[in-house]
């Protein structure tokens, strides 16, 4: 004779979700749909533009992500360091895209920042002094792949327009 299944191994074996809430982190779908772009297509972000070919810089160059989160509000912050480079003030190179859904009208919005930050860059270093209708990049409601896709192509900027043949010394 079998024995039933407690309801209690039965719960620890079943732990399906609901689609809606599964890996839900606060993040609004649109914001999560352009972290999967960006997610497929970061090792063509992180190649030089007139090639596929990555850079040979011999650093370890590559797109961080983040939490955004200011009240309702959620996104994520994406983040290229060039940890073998510096500004012509000695300061490390970092940029960063923070996008979330905008609260009001539902459109995707982008804020970019160049402030270095050891850690996922909050509200203070990704607004600046701006305010936070002063967003740098819109996106109408649904516009993911429109929004992918220029981030492909700002990362691939900002790497092009900072790549130095010759590495300086830290």
């Amino acid at each position: 004779m079998t024995r039933p299944i407690s309801t209690k191994l039965t719960k620890i074996l079943c732990l399906m979700t609901n689609i809606v809430s599964y890996l839900n982190d606060g993040a609004n779908w649109q914001a999560q749909a352009v972290l999967a772009y960006l997610r497929a297509n970061s090792e063509y972000a992180l190649s030089k533009a007139e090639s596929s070919e990555p850079y040979k810089w011999g650093i370890n160059t590559e797109i961080k992500v983040g939490r955004f989160e200011n009240g309702r509000e959620q996104g994520y912050v994406f983040t290229v360091r060039l940890y073998n480079y510096r500004t012509n003030n000695g300061e490390q190179m970092q940029r960063n895209w923070a996008v979330f859904e905008h609260r009001n009208w539902d459109g995707i919005v982008v804020f970019v920042s160049d402030e270095w930050t050891l850690n996922t860059p909050g509200i203070g270093e990704i607004y600046g002094e701006r305010g936070k209708s002063d967003y740098d990049k819109s996106f109408q409601y649904g516009q993911i792949l429109e929004c992918g896709k220029w981030l492909v192509k700002q990362i691939r900027a900002f790497i092009d327009e900072n790549y130095k043949e010759k590495e300086v010394e830290l």
